[in-house]
């Protein structure tokens, strides 16, 4: 192979590893501001929820692109994704949890698929009860002075039982990618 054809073949292959990272990343990303727009006013925007979808459509599309045997796995992730939304639009229906929180849980299962779900409902309800014993915590010796006016510490420490679940969903999704090996040196060569 000669010195130019190596040095594209390589130059190809690190922009395909770049925007598989630029897709997680962008994923990742909207999940902490849902987590930070969830703790500010207790409302996650729909986009959000749009944008983890769309990401995971392209990471999808681009793993195919690859011939990566990703193809393979894709019913796992359509039925976990849809698997969670139906779970989680019961749960909204029930007043359980919010619509953001909803969306945005069926959009990550779609990243996780049915070998991933488990997991990242599992992170997400463990620090779910960390967030709810912070809560009580507030609720009952209602600690911050003068918080900011429709933030959850305001609406908790006035005696609502709210919590913002964009907070564990994102820890959750954050945990599940790591578990599930999206960082690992040996998917990211899988990939290539």
């Amino acid at each position: 192979m000669c010195p130019k054809t190596a040095y594209l073949r390589t130059a190809i292959v690190l922009l395909i590893l770049a925007f598989f990272l630029f897709f997680i990343f962008v994923a990742l990303g909207a999940g902490l501001y849902a987590a930070y727009s969830d703790f500010k006013g207790m409302i996650i925007p729909n986009e959000l929820s749009l944008i983890i979808l769309a990401v995971f459509c392209a990471y999808a599309a681009l793993i195919n692109f690859s011939g990566n045997e990703f193809i393979v796995s894709v019913p796992s992730h359509i039925i976990g994704g849809v698997a969670m939304f139906v779970i989680t639009f019961f749960a909204f229906m029930a007043k359980m949890m919010g619509g953001g929180d909803a969306k945005i849980m069926s959009a990550y299962a779609f990243w996780f698929g049915l070998k991933g779900i488990v997991a990242f409902v599992f992170y997400t309800a463990l620090f779910g009860a960390v967030v709810g014993l912070v809560a009580l915590y507030l609720k009952k010796n209602k600690p911050v002075q003068s918080p900011k006016d429709g933030s959850w510490i305001q609406r908790v420490q006035a005696g609502e039982s709210a919590i913002p679940y964009g907070i564990p969903i994102f820890i959750g999704a954050l945990l599940s990618f790591l578990k599930l090996g999206y960082f690992s040196a040996e998917y990211l060569k899988s990939l290539l």
